[in-house]
């Protein structure tokens, strides 16, 4: 009976050891399984902050470039505010240059009218009159229309270079003044045309109100160098001078 009790506390003992034993490897899972999963929470906090720090890094970086843009645009809107300055200012010199010129040549001025003027006789082309009445009258589409019909037509070289130099006249009267140069370069094309210096120094005019000086000194130079005898050659030394 003794020997009973005995065993049956032996085995309580042991009932109580196994279930210490149970707890503890338990508890040790359980921290086990905390610690884990503590760091996966700072691995995905980690993570986390390092996302946010890279948004604040292409944040900073998208401000520096709207910066950068604004002081770029600021800078082109200078530049062009400058360039605009600088083509009226251009086209006021030329203006006044004009201007001067006209009060300096005074009858002189429509030396290339009067020419055309006394030029004309009975070899002159059907429609030639009526072009150079509709030029005279500043109806300068309705001329432009009227010596290109005669180039079309087949004038001769030696009215065709004058078709030519009015039709620029007419354009420089629009102010469209690139279809000018075009139409007065033509005429420099014509060896021996009595119109070329004064294609030359139209050029230069309309250089001028386009803003290239370069190009205007050049051909106010062309005049003054080459033709001595054209009674333009004083004013374009001057302006060639002052480029």
């Amino acid at each position: 009976m003794v020997l009973s009790t005995h065993q049956g506390a032996g085995n309580v003992m042991r009932a109580v050891a196994a279930g210490m034993a149970l707890f503890v490897s338990l508890f040790v899972i359980g921290c086990s399984g905390s610690e884990e999963m503590l760091q996966q929470q700072q691995q995905q906090i980690a993570d986390q902050q390092q996302q946010l720090d890279a948004v604040q890094t292409e944040n900073t970086s998208l401000r520096q470039r709207i910066v950068k843009l604004e002081q770029d645009n600021k800078n082109l809107e200078a530049r062009l505010s400058e360039a605009e300055a600088k083509v009226t200012m251009e086209a006021e010199r030329a203006n006044k240059a004009e201007a001067d010129l006209s009060k300096a040549m005074k009858t002189k001025t429509s030396a290339p009218a009067m020419t055309e003027m006394t030029s004309m006789s009975a070899e002159t082309p059907a429609g030639y009159a009526e072009a150079w009445s509709a030029f005279s009258a500043k109806n300068y589409d309705d001329a432009i229309a009227k010596y290109e019909a005669l180039l079309s037509g087949g004038v001769a070289s030696n009215w065709a270079d004058n078709c030519h130099y009015w039709i620029g006249e007419c354009y420089y009267g629009k102010k469209n003044f690139q279809e000018a140069i075009n139409h007065f370069e033509m005429v420099t094309g014509y060896a021996g045309s009595e119109k070329i210096a004064d294609a030359h120094f139209m050029m230069a005019q309309s250089y001028d109100r386009l803003g290239d000086k370069a190009k205007a000194k050049s051909h106010y130079e062309t005049v003054a160098n080459e033709y001595p005898s054209s009674p333009k050659v004083e004013v374009a030394k001057q302006r060639a001078a002052s480029r």
